[in-house]
């Protein structure tokens, strides 16, 4: 893991255009995700947490997990006797519906994100499990993600806008979503967004390519210094890794088509009375909050000012090039004033005639003669590569 904190490091500090993919962020993610799976007692939990989700739903079989026999570094499981998803000459053998399954797979995973915001992060198909009348089993509860309310409601906000072509409430919820490293140039942001519906959202959701659309909009965040958030890189790579099951089982499956139903109901939700008064009870508590908390903060501040221990980070935008500007001006001034010295010295050398002499010229004279010519035409160099005297 020291070794991939320090490439991450290294390829951030060098390589621009991979910054705001916050590749540290990543690895961090990566490490807690191997120690989550490391400590068995955690998959454990997740086991039964995934199993009282779906209880009641006769698609899916989630294995028992026995407790009394599990500890932090052993998992004791039900054995389950299934087909693996990739199999598909064992799949048509068994009579299984394979077009039913990339879409019961799909459903139950997207279920899982925008109904539970709890889901399975690496449902490759080493992990999915075929059982009898087209039930569907997941393995390895070890990598697992989790998505928010309020980051759910925003994904949903950008996918509504693509549908709808509302290009101002993409970049809203992006920038609500991302974390930004500089300024973002909300031009050149909506630009990319509108070729990006173009491209994808003027055909019918069945035929949208969805990983080359991932692929494409993952490009366009370090162009705007917008910083992914590292939680949405698990629930990313769980919807190319269903794209690639589903194209596995039936080659005209595409998982958008069966996203769109999800969306709606969000949005649906987000209109009913119920939700509507619901989070204006929240946004009232946590104004009632800010306005109990703002006496004490003004305070504080008062306090602070008269202590005269108020601090103030002022950036001055457009300064670095004039002081660099100046610095480079400095050092000529500095280095001119050495080359005039050593000049200087070596001409009283020579008329002083100060021994050791090569053909009676002060050697150390003309040394400095020598240096100072080298010197000089170095700054000219300098100077004239830079197109300014």
């Amino acid at each position: 893991m020291e070794i991939m904190f320090h490439l991450a490091t290294v390829t951030e500090k060098h390589i621009e255009d991979l910054k705001s993919l916050n590749i540290i962020k990543i690895v961090e993610e990566f490490e807690n995700s191997i120690r989550k799976e490391l400590n068995f007692s955690i998959e454990a939990s997740n086991i039964e947490r995934f199993g009282t989700n779906f209880q009641k739903d006769p698609n899916i079989y989630v294995p028992k997990c026995y407790r009394n026999f599990s500890t932090k570094k052993i998992l004791t499981m039900e054995f389950i006797e299934g087909i693996n998803i990739s199999d598909i000459e064992n799949l048509d053998a068994n009579s299984s519906d394979k077009k039913i399954i990339a879409k019961k797979g799909a459903d139950l995973v997207l279920k899982q994100i925008f109904e539970f915001g709890f889901f399975h992060a690496d449902p490759h198909p080493g992990n999915i499990l075929i059982l009898p009348k087209n039930t569907i089993c997941f393995l390895d509860f070890g990598m697992m993600g989790t998505i928010t309310n309020s980051t759910k409601e925003l994904i949903t906000s950008i996918v509504a806008g693509a549908l709808n072509r509302d290009t101002d409430k993409i970049i809203r919820s992006l920038l609500r979503l991302c974390e930004s490293d500089g300024e973002v140039n909300k031009q050149k942001l909506e630009l990319q967004i509108t070729e990006l519906i173009d491209r994808y959202f003027n055909q019918s959701l069945e035929h949208m390519e969805m990983g080359a659309l991932i692929n494409d909009a993952v490009k366009f965040f370090p162009e705007n210094n917008l910083i992914i958030p590292s939680d949405l890189y698990l629930l990313g790579r769980s919807l190319l890794l269903l794209q690639g099951n589903g194209e596995m089982l039936d080659p005209d499956y595409n998982i958008a088509k069966q996203i769109e139903p999800y969306i709606k109901k969000i949005i649906k939700e987000r209109l009913q009375i119920r939700k509507i008064a619901k989070d204006f009870l929240i946004s009232s508590e946590e104004l009632l909050q800010l306005l109990k908390e703002l006496p004490f903060e003004i305070r504080e501040i008062i306090e602070k000012v008269k202590n005269g221990t108020i601090k103030m980070d002022i950036e001055h935008k457009g300064l670095d090039p004039m002081l660099r500007s100046h610095e480079r001006i400095s050092n000529r001034i500095t280095f001119a004033i050495v080359l005039a010295s050593i000049t200087i010295g070596s001409s009283l050398i020579v008329h002083s005639k100060i021994p050791p002499l090569w053909h009676d010229i002060p050697v150390i004279g003309l040394i400095g003669f020598i240096a100072a010519t080298v010197l000089g035409f170095w700054l000219l160099i300098s100077i004239f590569r830079n197109g300014k005297m």
